[in-house]
């Protein structure tokens, strides 16, 4: 294995977040969480939707920031390799996925050979990664001619559009969301917990955020083709009473011109 030549935080932090993990959950939770999140295939307002039902996913394929391996398991997709750089994350994998191959591995050094896979799949990992267009650069190069790259984010915009939330410091946001229902008691004081080991630490869980425009120029200068880009969700979703949701201005007007919560970009090299 390459030695690692990157100093940063990162590793550190999600080693941390992963200890936080085993300490909070069992196995056994984790996989009655897993289950539950199959659900998500059903909803259309979700990729795993549209990747589960639009896309037909084969070859060698590989899931950066794989973590405990939730996504591919989301997808039913079993023979694949996933990668994380907390080796913390891949020894929980292991356990869950005994039969999938997980390699703890920085994206930004992958030690694998040029045109390798068909698909690469990076749910919600490059605003986590400093220096994140070496990581694009090593996934373009492990690609494969006409392979397929499905990388999905939070949107920046919702920072912009929604100030009344994201000006308030971090640690008020989550009693806002717990106030409003929208957030449990035990869900409140995990975030909290996790803000603190990013302070003692000194790295931020999002180091890089993007708008879809944004990350579509990054992959253009990249060299990736793109082909398709998927919004899911508004700002409000997650954040309004569901009665208002269900309003038919909601659906009909608001929904229309409100930026999106997160996004998919299929990309191709």
């Amino acid at each position: 294995m390459k030695k690692n030549i990157f100093k940063d935080k990162s590793k550190k932090l999600y080693d941390a977040l992963a200890e936080i993990t085993i300490l909070r959950y069992k196995l056994r939770d984790l996989r009655r969480a897993l289950n539950q999140d199959k659900e998500l295939i059903k909803n259309p307002d979700n990729y795993f939707y549209t990747i589960h039902n639009k896309i037909k996913v084969n070859g060698n394929i590989l899931d950066i920031g794989c973590g405990y391996g939730r996504c591919m398991y989301i997808l039913g997709i079993k023979k694949y390799i996933g990668i994380d750089v907390s080796n913390g994350f891949i020894k929980i994998a292991r356990k869950l996925f005994p039969s999938v191959k997980f390699m703890q591995m920085d994206s930004r050094q992958l030690e694998f050979k040029e045109g390798t896979f068909d698909f690469v799949f990076m749910f919600e990992t490059i605003e986590h990664i400093p220096d994140y267009k070496l990581a694009l650069k090593e996934i373009y190069r492990v690609l494969k001619k006409d392979g397929i790259f499905i990388i999905t984010t939070p949107n920046k915009l919702k920072w912009i559009i929604f100030p009344p939330y994201y000006i308030l410091p971090a640690k008020a946001r989550p009693w806002i969301l717990y106030l409003i229902g929208k957030q449990s008691k035990k869900d409140r004081n995990n975030y909290l917990k996790d803000l603190n080991i990013e302070k003692q630490i000194g790295q931020k869980e999002h180091v890089k955020m993007f708008s879809p425009n944004e990350l579509k120029r990054v992959l253009n200068k990249g060299g990736f083709i793109i082909k398709q880009i998927k919004k899911y969700r508004t700002v409000l979703d997650e954040r309004v009473p569901k009665w208002c949701i269900k309003t038919k201005v909601y659906k009909e007007y608001l929904k229309q011109i409100l930026p999106c919560e997160e996004f998919m970009i299929v990309a191709k090299k």
